[in-house]
């Protein structure tokens, strides 16, 4: 129980780092991943026991991913769609390896969160939301279809 207690409520996430985030989030709608990425890294930094900050930053790897691969393209947010490459490259080791350690990152505070806060939502959303992005990332750059059931419903 005193584990418990110790554990921050995920509810009461760090002002600064949830600011980081939003900053973060608007360079990665602008493409600019790596300013995207080095922010992400300044909200872990404001509160490293955050799942959503890893997460973010898992994210936004996710995504450079896709572009790299053809699988979003500047045509997709102007409204035309494009079919995908019929070979596309797999994601360079780094992305793939930051993706992962950043992914596991947060499912391992988001779990602490819900083992130690059971009725918090906030705790759940972010197990919930961290499965997902397993789920995505499984399904589009892992090429794995059957994790991606499995982590959608675990979500």
């Amino acid at each position: 129980m005193l584990a418990a207690a110790l554990l921050p409520n995920p509810s009461l996430a760090n002002e600064a780092s949830r600011e980081l985030r939003a900053r973060a989030l608007v360079l990665g709608y602008n493409l600019d991943f790596d300013g995207a990425q080095a922010t992400y890294g300044e909200a872990i930094a404001a509160d490293p026991n955050d799942p959503a900050s890893y997460r973010a930053r898992a994210s936004s790897t996710w995504m450079h991913v896709m572009f790299d691969r053809g699988l979003v393209t500047a045509d997709n947010y102007l409204g035309r769609f494009a079919k995908p490459p019929a070979s596309m490259r797999t994601p360079p080791a780094e992305q793939a390896a930051r993706f992962t350690s950043d992914l596991n990152r947060a499912m391992t505070l988001a779990r602490a969160a819900v083992a130690a806060h059971p009725n918090d939502a906030e705790a759940h959303y972010q197990l919930g939301a961290t499965y997902g992005l397993l789920a995505s990332y499984s399904a589009t750059v892992g090429d794995d279809r059957g994790a991606a059931f499995k982590a959608a419903r675990q979500a």
